[in-house]
């Protein structure tokens, strides 16, 4: 689990350097917010809770899913199979208010017929790292909802990542 969880976060580091989608100009001054500080929308999260049944939401259950909310208004998800990462889907997103955004999707692999869909969705950041979204299921008619929380940088890898006999 724990070399899982080290894959997932080099995964992620890698996508952030081949992005180049690490900046933002605050709308209020010169200041440069990176995303990895970003208090808002924009970040990557991780899905720990989702809709199951008649339940409202699994607080806590770790998925392997992810998704990158980027400053131009890009997103993409990635679904994690073990060690290995695919990107699910991707496309364009637009605020439509403090709480509702709509999702552009350009193409979706998991699903292709939503290819080229649009998707309304309402989150509530119930504190700067953990996200309630909702997105409307048009085939049941009804809000499935999910928690996300916000991938954080922690400390520097342990030393045994580091080139330590684990790995030779």
């Amino acid at each position: 689990m724990k070399n899982f969880k080290f894959a997932a976060l080099l995964v992620i580091a890698a996508l952030f350097v081949s992005c180049g989608m690490f900046k933002k100009r605050s709308n209020n001054s010169k200041q440069i917010t990176h995303m990895v500080e970003s208090k808002s929308l924009v970040g990557v999260w991780q899905q720990s809770g989702a809709s199951i049944e008649n339940v409202k939401y699994a607080p806590l259950m770790i998925t392997g899913n992810y998704k990158m909310i980027n400053t131009d208004n890009t997103f993409f998800t990635l679904k994690g199979y073990g060690t290995k990462f695919s990107c699910s889907f991707y496309g364009t997103y637009q605020m439509t208010s403090d709480s509702t955004y709509t999702e552009k999707i350009i193409k979706h692999n998991l699903n292709p017929s939503m290819s080229g869909s649009e998707s309304k969705l309402r989150f509530n950041l119930i504190d700067e790292n953990t996200m309630a979204l909702e997105y409307f299921d048009t085939l049941y008619k009804r809000w499935v909802p999910e928690i996300w929380v916000r991938v954080q940088l922690k400390g520097p890898a342990p030393a045994r990542y580091l080139g330590g006999s684990e790995h030779r």
